[in-house]
């Protein structure tokens, strides 16, 4: 009989409670009602007159607080509406104290919903029923609240601790290793307590911005009706005169769709509505993105159209710099910025922002007709609108280079829309000063004072977001070099910055004195960019006194040989810098790099690269006889343009007839290097054959047996060989590399 022993195969587990026993009276007082939509919901009621819906959405449970006007009281009681058809259970509806009877739509109660909280002492957040009619869009306070796990709670819970201890103490013992070993940094796909801080305090923060752009936003509006009804008269009544402007429309728009998905603000008014709902600034700008056509119409007048995009941006303006404004004034209360970006950089922003722009855009440069101010009206506009947009793009973009998140294609957007938005602005400013030419013509310099004061504020929105394009076109029209150099020094950044820039286009249009002029003031940065151009890089470095890297440069530059390409630009640079080197003219670089070596100093490696530049120059000296040799007179300016290796120069040698051929190509050997040497023995073999067929040895041999020649007179015959000059031009090369080290 076998017994069964029962092993324990996992240590003890000890479970933290999910939930805690509140208080008993408040447990007694809440109520329970079940029975109406969605299907399975209950209204949980509870004692401070408060009424939330549970239901099952997905397989999970939901909550869903009910919203009630300010002024509606306590929720005293839930009952569920009859319904026609007798199986299907009807809406929810409260009593409320003050309000009366309310209905909660099914809709609202699935729209609204979140997650509970594992544990019953954090508060559900409440969340409005408030949706587009046409579903499109999600709120961010419908996506549910995050999940809290255990190890939160208890990093919370240390961290509390910790801080009430330095309080009372002022010492901190140990307390970063205390919160490091309790996982309190750890993130493991949820946010740990101090990320979670700082957002909280990030949304809190930026509640107040969106409150001080509503307000501004309110006073905007109150300037715009005052506005008009004293340029309409007093014909028109007030309301008619506020009814009459863009932004009134698109307030309109935004509060009535919050009045309709919104049971109980029906009886409100729209605008109420809208100024009511701060924390939902945001849909201001949704629906700048996706109602503009109801609001501005192309086949409205020219100058009603105008008036009114003018509106629009002054909202969207007024909006995003009041919140720049209140947070430099209250930048000390704010969390570390890095991975945060703040609420005006979201997509729907940016997207409601750039419709606006691309409209004013398509006017300023499609409408003619229009006067010089009405002109300069609509560029002071795009230009303040287009500052805003490109903010909001950089903080996305640092944002999630912050948070090492995919970037690429958002970079891609915003410097797209920088490029075209500032073109097209500058193009407004060179069409503004062609118009008042005759009036500044006279004076060179009130002429650039008053290009300058246009375009300054245009110029330093190019500099705050790298538009290198716009900087280098105002520096190039208005001819200033001082102004050029000033921004140079400015916008020093990564990859040269705009010096970079700078050096190419001088580069690309040839202007070479230019270029190397500049390398006074930015020594590093243009040494950076010149390696890529040899034939002006030890220019620069002669300059800098750099004598040894010159020779370096010119060595190289001399013996370059053709290569492929691999681009349009790539090519048209090595044919430029390759193909018009002659002989004679690699020659008179090589004269250069030992000049250049010379000056470095006398020291091993100075000689060393002397003695090299020496071997080269004879090898060059040996082509240029080989191919008057070998070369008909019809390719020679072909041939002379052609740099030959040592290897197909001896080759040529070895294919072509007579003694002096063979000669040479034992003279190519002995100016190239010890390693060339040892890599081709097969070569040099091939050189021996060919020059020890040029004699007839075997008359030789005769001539010594007939004539008894003796041991003395052996090498005298031996001298009159073509195979004997070889010879020694292989025992020169040997002395020659011992004394040079080669």
């Amino acid at each position: 009989m076998n017994d069964k022993i029962l092993e324990k195969k996992a240590p003890i587990e000890v479970n933290n409670p999910k939930a805690r026993v509140e208080d008993e009276t408040f447990l007694f007082s809440m109520r329970l009602r079940v029975g109406g939509r969605p299907s399975g919901s209950a209204v949980i009621i509870s004692g401070d007159g408060t009424a939330t819906v549970s239901h099952n959405y997905r397989n999970s449970t939901r909550l869903y607080q009910f919203d009630l006007p300010y002024d509606a009281g306590k929720v005293l009681d839930a009952s569920v509406l009859p319904c026609a058809d007798d199986y299907e259970e009807g809406a929810w509806v409260v009593l409320t104290e003050k309000a009366g009877i309310w209905a909660i739509p099914e809709k609202a109660v699935i729209l609204g919903g979140v997650e509970p909280p594992e544990r019953s002492n954090v508060a559900p957040r409440r969340a409005s029923s408030e949706a587009w009619d046409n579903g499109e869009r999600q709120r961010s306070g419908l996506s549910g609240i995050t999940r809290r796990t255990v190890q939160d709670e208890e990093s919370e819970a240390l961290l509390s601790h910790l801080f009430n201890e330095f309080l009372s103490s002022g010492e901190v013992d140990r307390s970063f290793e205390k919160l490091e070993s309790s996982g309190s940094f750890e993130r493991d796909g949820e946010t740990n307590v101090f990320v979670r801080m700082r957002q909280a305090l990030q949304t809190v923060l930026e509640h107040g911005e969106k409150l001080a752009a509503m307000i501004q936003l309110r006073e905007l509006q109150n300037l715009i009706s005052q506005n008009r009804s004293t340029s309409v008269g007093s014909t028109n009544s007030s309301l008619q005169i506020q009814m009459s402007g863009a932004l009134w429309d698109v307030i309109q728009i935004v509060g009535e769709r919050a009045r309709r998905n919104t049971v109980l603000l029906m009886d409100r008014d729209n605008a109420e509505v809208f100024y009511s709902k701060v924390s939902e600034l945001e849909d201001f700008f949704y629906c700048l993105d996706g109602e503009l056509e109801c609001v501005i119409s192309p086949e409205q007048p020219s100058g009603i159209l105008i008036q009114r995009l003018c509106e629009l941006s002054n909202a969207c303006v007024t909006i995003i710099k009041t919140c720049f404004n209140y947070k430099n004034e209250n930048r000390l209360w704010y969390p570390p910025p890095e991975g945060l970006a703040p609420w005006y950089c979201q997509p729907v922003v940016r997207k409601g922002v750039w419709s606006v722009a691309s409209v004013l855009l398509q006017l300023l440069n499609e409408i003619s007709g229009l006067d010089m101010y009405a002109k300069l009206d609509l560029y002071n506009h795009l230009q303040a609108l287009a500052e805003v947009l490109l903010e909001a793009y950089a903080g996305a973009v640092t944002a999630k280079i912050e948070r090492s998140e995919e970037h690429k294609s958002l970079l891609n957007e915003y410097w797209e829309r920088r490029d075209m938005l500032l073109v097209s602005l500058y193009q407004q400013v060179k069409d503004y000063e062609a118009s008042h030419k005759v009036s500044i013509e006279g004076n060179k310099n009130q002429s650039e004072e008053a290009v300058l004061k246009i375009t300054s504020h245009l110029l330093s929105i190019a500099k705050r977001h790298g538009c290198y394009k716009i900087m280098w076109q105002i520096c190039c029209d208005m001819n200033n070099s001082e102004l050029l150099r000033n921004i140079m020094q400015e916008s020093l950044g990564p990859n040269g910055g705009f010096s970079y820039y700078v050096f190419k286009q001088l580069h690309e249009s040839r202007q070479f004195c230019e270029l190397l002029r500049l390398g006074e003031e930015f020594p590093d940065e243009l040494t950076i960019f010149l390696k890529e151009h040899p034939d002006l890089l030890w220019l620069h470095e002669l300059f800098l006194h750099q004598f040894s890297l010159a020779s370096e440069t010119l060595h190289e530059l001399a013996l370059t040989q053709s290569k492929k390409c691999t681009s349009v630009a790539e090519e048209k640079e090595l044919e430029y810098v390759n193909s018009k080197l002659k002989l004679a003219e690699r020659k008179h670089l090589l004269y250069l790099s030992k000049i250049a070596a010379v000056a470095a100093g006398e020291d091993t490696d100075s000689q060393a690269k002397v003695d090299r530049i020496e071997a080269d120059l004879k090898i060059l000296k040996l082509q240029e006889e080989i191919m008057k040799l070998l070369t008909p007179i019809e390719d020679k300016q072909l041939d002379e343009q052609q740099l030959l290796h040592p290897e197909d120069l001896i080759k040529l040698c070895l294919e072509g007839e007579g003694q002096e051929l063979s000669l040479w190509a034992f003279d190519v050997f002995a100016w190239t290097s010890s390693s060339f040497r040892k890599t081709h023995r097969k070569l040099l073999e091939e050189c021996w054959k060919k020059a020890a067929s040029q004699d007839d040895w075997s008359k030789f041999f005769e001539s010594s047996i007939v004539e008894g020649w003796s041991d003395e007179r052996n090498p005298a015959e031996f001298e009159q060989h073509s195979t004997f000059p070889g010879f020694k031009t292989v025992l020169r090369t040997r002395s020659s590399n011992i004394r040079r080290g080669l």
